[in-house]
């Protein structure tokens, strides 16, 4: 457990499926880092700033999701939805 996370979960749009394999990038001024979703289909950060962070979201076969508007303050859930 840490003072700052954020857990993101990606789903297909049309099957609502997690999506396994995803590349989850979180980012802002100072901090950049990208993990792999695993067969759960999340990807977990920990020990974050607390602040304004974007989110990037791939996978092989689907449109890029990009939100530049993350706010993180305590424990934060991200649900992504790919097309």
């Amino acid at each position: 457990h840490t003072t700052n996370s954020l857990l993101v979960d990606v789903r297909s749009t049309a099957t609502g499926v997690l999506v396994t394999n995803a590349s989850v990038r979180l980012y802002k001024t100072g901090y950049d880092t990208t993990v792999t979703d695993g067969s759960c289909g999340q990807a977990f950060f920990g020990g974050l700033a607390s602040g304004t962070y974007s989110v990037e979201v791939s996978a092989s076969g689907y449109t890029t999701y990009t939100n530049s508007a993350v706010s993180v303050s305590g424990t934060g859930r991200l649900s992504v939805t790919l097309d």
